[in-house]
């Protein structure tokens, strides 16, 4: 479970300032709002050779200050993972992602919204104490944006996370 947090600045409908003549951005580096992020994840490997599968959700529930409603997203993923060694792995995953349209004052954003097929490499290492680092590299097979706009395509991306493991507190035995 996560939340974003808005930091930063988010810019104005740039529809109605170009439809005004005036300078605008279309480009929003987030959504100026709180929104709650859940993922939920399986791994099965009873050896070397395994399997994960795991969904993801990040849902907008209201507008920021500038009338703006972000995208949402749905990702679901699956693929096989192998252990190449003590703490290293390998998976090799199908991805499918799903953006819903953002809104300007209650209008969609024809630029948002798109499904996305694509295929992950992850080579998580474990760095000890619950704490991993995972680069990865995403090759997108198709990208439709839904008859939307066209200013949306993708080809390669690579990415770097960190995942840091919440330790249950020790329970006291009843006496």
């Amino acid at each position: 479970l996560g939340l974003s947090l808005p930091v930063g600045r988010t810019e104005e409908d740039p529809y109605k300032l170009g439809a005004l003549g005036e300078k605008h951005q279309h480009i929003q580096f987030g959504s100026g709002t709180f929104h709650p992020a859940a993922r939920l994840d399986y791994a099965w490997q009873p050896d070397r050779l395994g399997f994960d599968l795991s969904f993801g959700a990040r849902l907008p529930f209201y507008e920021n200050s500038n009338d703006y409603l972000g995208a949402g997203l749905l990702e679901f993923a699956a693929g096989p993972r192998a252990r190449l060694g003590d703490g290293i792995s390998a998976s090799l995953h199908y991805v499918i992602a799903y953006q819903t349209r953002a809104t300007w004052d209650g209008v969609s954003d024809p630029n948002t919204g798109y499904v996305q097929h694509a295929i992950a490499l992850a080579v998580p290492v474990s760095l000890g104490r619950g704490v991993m680092l995972i680069p990865s590299v995403i090759r997108t097979i198709d990208i439709d944006t839904r008859g939307g706009g066209d200013s949306y395509e993708m080809d390669w991306s690579a990415s770097l996370g960190f995942d840091v493991a919440m330790e249950k507190a020790p329970s006291i035995p009843s006496q």
